[in-house]
């Protein structure tokens, strides 16, 4: 996925300029890693996110519970069970409709 790379390109330079990553780039980084399976990598970002702004830790949080693999027996589609990476269901529009 590109927008890791990028991401991680991004935060090595700020690193490498002893500049300070932004809020939301390490969260970003570990959503990404989510998305292709890599918890580990995942992990490691959002650790890293909670420990410069530990105000995320209640949407890292979040995330993790809905990432969650299925417990034995669970309907992995429940809705206690949905992936980060559903997006929720589309609003049906009434625009142009009489």
């Amino acid at each position: 996925m590109r927008q890791i790379e990028y991401l991680t390109k991004d935060i090595e330079d700020a690193r490498g300029a002893g500049l300070p990553l932004p809020p939301g780039v390490q969260l970003h980084l570990g959503y990404m890693h989510m998305l292709v399976g890599d918890m580990n990598a995942a992990m490691v970002a959002l650790g890293n996110e909670r420990a410069m702004y530990p105000e995320s830790a209640t949407l890292i949080d979040f995330m993790l519970k809905k990432k969650r693999p299925p417990k034995p027996g669970e309907n992995p589609q429940s809705e206690s069970n949905q992936s980060i990476s559903t997006p929720p269901p589309a609003a049906t529009s009434q625009k142009g409709t009489k």
